[in-house]
């Protein structure tokens, strides 16, 4: 029995799980009630013609959001993993951890209820659903559960940003031992394959919504103005600023956590310029660089491009229109 446990809890054979998991609920719900995929009266009233044209640009637009709805899913269910470990390893409460993840689902809601209300979609909605015919049964319904169900899978990785940066603070209060260091770089790690995450899974996010904007364009131009390109960056800034305000602050209680350490080993400077000051400078930065605490350009950009992913994904469209 421990054995199957070990099996199916190996981050491999999650990641597949997770992946078909994410494929057949997307599936599920966006071709239940379909006749062989497609809404038949779709077919009926669009003509023979219009169908052509438009059936494979949207059948490859829910073939995207199928295969995103997996990706989301697995990295959701990797950052869930790492949320139980890092509870299961540093005594967070439950509770603690269900209300960072309500928080932050909250301020991904919170910010594309902001979009929604900036781009007016009250009055667009009317226009954007009541579409000539809609190739999928129920298709307001099923769209809005995908957005949804990627929204809560991407708000995983982001709390998971969170927990950590709360973990470190935790772990800056109290005695630095050799544990202390082995804790800095799993918490390090753990960020980093987090914030890294969250970047993929949100800027895959940004191409749905504008792939979303091209086929409701292909059906009816004038449905076009509920997902325009603009409407893209608006999303691309909200999950940059979504990103960016969970990773800052845990990176900048890391920082603390591994400026702790250094000040644990190398203690205060000493009185005398020589030799002792020049040998300790020596051990500072010897130390700075075994944490990781310098700053460079390469460390930098790492940073950077995974929080800046999305906002650059959604400008890619414009660098094509005419």
């Amino acid at each position: 029995m421990q054995s199957i446990k070990r099996f199916f809890t190996t981050p491999v054979i999650l990641v597949v799980l997770a992946t078909i998991f994410g494929f057949a609920f997307a599936d599920l719900v966006l071709f239940s009630g379909c006749d062989d995929g497609i809404d038949i009266a779709f077919c009926q009233k669009m003509g023979i013609v219009n169908v052509f044209n438009t059936v494979p640009l949207f059948l490859i637009w829910v073939t995207l959001a199928i295969l995103f709805t997996g990706l989301a899913t697995a990295i959701g269910i990797i950052s869930l993993k790492s949320i139980l470990e890092m509870r299961r390893e540093y005594k967070i409460a439950g509770k603690d951890i269900a209300a960072i993840f309500i928080l932050t689902l909250a301020m991904g809601v919170a910010g594309m209820g902001f979009i929604f209300k900036l781009k007016d979609f009250s009055n667009s909605a009317q226009h954007f659903y009541v579409w000539p015919v809609s190739p999928l049964k129920n298709q307001d319904v099923k769209l809005f559960v995908i957005f949804a169900y990627n929204t809560a899978m991407s708000a995983l990785g982001v709390a998971g940003m969170i927990v950590t940066g709360i973990v470190a603070s935790r772990e800056t209060a109290k005695k630095i031992t050799p544990e202390t260091v082995l804790d800095y770089f799993k918490l390090k790690r753990r960020l980093t394959n987090l914030l890294l995450m969250s970047g993929v899974v949100l800027s895959s996010g940004v191409i749905i919504v504008y792939l979303l904007y091209v086929i409701v364009s292909s059906i009816n131009v004038q449905h076009s103005k509920m997902f325009d390109p603009d409407c893209a960056i608006l999303f691309g800034l909200l999950f940059t600023l979504f990103v960016s305000a969970s990773y800052m602050p845990a990176k900048f209680l890391l920082n603390g956590l591994g400026r702790a350490i250094k000040s644990s080993y190398i203690g205060e400077p000493p009185l005398q310029l020589e030799p002792d000051l020049k040998k300790w400078f020596d051990n500072k930065a010897a130390v700075e660089k075994y944490l990781e605490l310098e700053v460079t350009a390469t460390s930098a950009t790492l940073q950077l491009m995974p929080i800046l992913a999305p906002i650059l994904t959604s400008v890619i469209p414009h660098l094509f229109r005419h």
